[in-house]
């Protein structure tokens, strides 16, 4: 049997748990109800069961779980805009802003 370190694996939310993945509990045995502290997610009660014991997130290891079934662990970075983008965008906003002002200015003639 393959041992688990609590090195090894990614750490997902409860809300991430999902039929096909294989968990560790991080828990003692006999802390809860299922016989081993690692296994294959077999069925919605052993996820309602696990997100009662209380915790807030458990391990998962990608090479034991069922490949299409995989969680999002980590978001892919966000692009964020270059110096010239900006500039453009608040060029775009001031020209906007005083096309606005001139219907306003005109409405008051």
């Amino acid at each position: 049997m393959t041992s688990l370190n609590s090195d090894s694996g990614c750490s997902i939310t409860m809300a991430q748990l999902q039929v096909g993945l294989y968990i560790h509990l991080g828990m003692k045995w006999m802390d809860h109800p299922f016989t081993m502290s690692q296994f294959l997610i077999k069925n919605e009660a052993q996820i309602a069961t696990i997100r009662s014991l209380g915790l807030t997130t458990v391990r998962f290891r990608p090479e034991l779980s069922h490949r299409d079934l995989m969680p999002r662990v980590s978001a892919r970075p966000t692009r964020l805009p270059d110096a010239s983008e900006e500039d453009a965008k608040d060029a775009e906003d001031a020209e906007g802003a005083k096309s606005v002002d001139s219907a306003a200015m005109l409405s008051t003639i």
